[in-house]
């Protein structure tokens, strides 16, 4: 799978389940869209994070890649401690000045 180098990066960072690294790859001004919620700046998304990764236990599969410019929809398969498990997600990034700028899943 071809994938820009910044998202197999937070690919990996993802699977260590530390939610200081999961945060490190986004921008200062961040949007991460989940559902009706929004965290907005990279101080949201560290504490969305921080609340997520030791609930959830969630680790991405990635099984395609569709890309334009600087937006990336991936489709992954999702496994970890959660009602569902496991989903198949499409996580829509926008990469700017590599960095995550924006993050939606759906």
């Amino acid at each position: 799978m071809n994938m820009p180098a910044r998202l197999q990066t937070n690919c990996a960072d993802d699977a260590r389940q530390d939610p200081a690294i999961a945060g490190k790859p986004f921008s200062d001004m961040a949007a991460v869209r989940g559902g009706p919620t929004v965290y907005a700046g990279r101080t949201a998304v560290f504490a969305w994070f921080e609340r997520a990764i030791p609930t959830a236990s969630a680790i991405a599969a990635p099984r395609a890649i569709r890309s334009a410019a600087n937006e990336h929809h991936i489709t992954a398969e999702v496994a970890g401690d959660f009602p569902g498990s496991p989903a198949l997600l499409t996580f829509h990034f926008v990469i700017r000045d590599d960095q995550i700028a924006e993050l939606e899943i759906a």
